[in-house]
């Protein structure tokens, strides 16, 4: 999901589509948050560094699927 600036990708860390480590899960617990005015390249992960920023678009994103 994105928001702004801010990019969430759920369930997966590193580079590449992660399609085949995402498990549900992992969903909730792991995955990956750019700052892309910052990072447009998405190089920089800031999951760990901005935590309440992924909850709040993590949180975004349960809110639209169940719309």
């Amino acid at each position: 999901i994105q928001q702004g600036d801010w990019k969430l990708i759920q369930g997966t860390k590193g580079p590449g589509s992660g399609k085949d480590r995402a498990n549900p899960d992992s969903l909730f617990t792991m995955g990956q948050l750019y700052e892309l005015s910052n990072d447009p390249a998405e190089q920089n992960d800031l999951w760990n560094k901005f935590p309440q920023k992924a909850k709040d678009l993590k949180r975004l994103l349960e809110k639209i699927k169940t719309q």
